[in-house]
């Protein structure tokens, strides 16, 4: 099947199509086993082969064999994907505020972060204090 090269659309999936993705991304390389057993809600094996098989008919996967197992990863990279999740998330949460976002999570989460993320976190927000001169 040919690719098209538009990018593929996660609102355009069902709920499972999207649980099968996030475990895609989370592995970046996965088998039908592996979706199996990281699902959150059970799903046969010939279930989870049906949907990989489905996510790259749409485009989200690429498919490889090795032997006698087929591997699937995604078209997309995490990063950007994640990004976009949240552009959309902020958009629909915090009125398209990302400082919005992330001040409310890190009020929530700071205190399960250790210390060396809450300094990349300062790192980050200095540097670009520092872009912004």
């Amino acid at each position: 099947m040919a690719k098209t090269s538009k990018k593929p659309d996660f609102e355009n999936l069902s709920r499972r199509e999207r649980e099968v993705m996030y475990v895609v991304h989370q592995h970046g390389r996965v088998s039908a086993e592996m979706v199996q057993s990281d699902l959150p809600n059970e799903i046969s094996y010939s279930g989870a082969r049906r949907y990989l098989s489905i996510l790259e008919e749409k485009g989200f996967l690429t498919m490889e064999k090795e032997g006698a197992r087929y591997f699937y990863s995604p078209v997309a990279d995490t990063t950007e994907v994640g990004l976009g999740l949240l552009k959309k998330a902020f958009g629909a949460f915090f009125n398209g505020s990302p400082v919005m976002g992330i001040a409310n999570f890190v009020q929530r989460e700071g205190s399960k972060m250790d210390a060396r993320e809450l300094a990349y976190l300062e790192k980050l927000i200095q540097d670009a204090k520092e872009q912004g001169q």
